[in-house]
């Protein structure tokens, strides 16, 4: 989408039905927050009764699930060149560079030196939430820990290094072995919406 010339959508289309959403970009990052843990499921349901009150979730959970996905990616399609020369800019082996939830407190404050917006009482879009922080300056806080955690010890001088690598080890993001990968979230949310959905028609039935 084209966030100049498009207004920020609020629907999503199911089985040839539009439905209004919910876009707060919290519900949001708590949707992907708690989607990245098996244990949360139960939360992962919460939140998507949250976004999609019109929508009956347990008929049909993938096509709703799929929707959300494509849903969340718009943004990317305006900011798809800018990503892709930051991926090369600092795409490192082995390394994670960024993460929503471990970098909240740089994202707040980036968000409010370059747009002036406290994103703690802030009401915004979740797709203008992500153009925004696509958008943050090279001299950003965000930026500028992508940056450090890319940074390759060899090209540092030797009287630096152990500095550098002990504000890396500092910064460095753990690889969770509990969470899951896009597809094992996006079948977990699948499964455990047609288990709930199970449940309550052996309840109805025994009543």
């Amino acid at each position: 989408m084209n966030p100049i010339l498009e207004a920020f959508p609020n629907e999503i289309t199911v089985e040839n039905t539009r439905y209004t959403i919910n876009t707060d970009f919290r519900l949001w990052l708590q949707l992907f927050y708690y989607a990245r843990k098996k244990e949360h499921k139960k939360q992962v349901e919460e939140i998507l009764n949250c976004i999609c009150p019109e929508i009956e979730i347990s008929e049909n959970p993938q096509a709703v699930i799929n929707e959300l996905v494509d849903f969340s990616m718009l943004a990317e399609h305006s900011s798809k060149h800018s990503e892709s020369k930051a991926k090369s800019r600092l795409s490192v082996a082995s390394k994670k560079l960024f993460d929503l939830f471990v970098d909240a407190d740089v994202i707040y404050a980036d968000f409010m030196r370059d747009y002036h917006i406290d994103l703690n009482v802030a009401q915004m879009h979740w797709l203008k939430f992500k153009v925004l922080l696509n958008g943050v300056t090279s001299k950003s806080a965000t930026e500028q820990r992508k940056s450090f955690r890319a940074t390759d010890l060899k090209d540092v001088a030797v009287k630096h290094r152990e500095a550098v690598r002990i504000s890396q080890d500092a910064l460095w993001i753990e690889d969770d072995t509990n969470r899951m990968t896009l597809a094992e979230r996006d079948k977990a949310m699948v499964d455990y919406v047609r288990a709930r959905q199970k449940e309550a028609h052996k309840g109805g039935t025994k009543n």
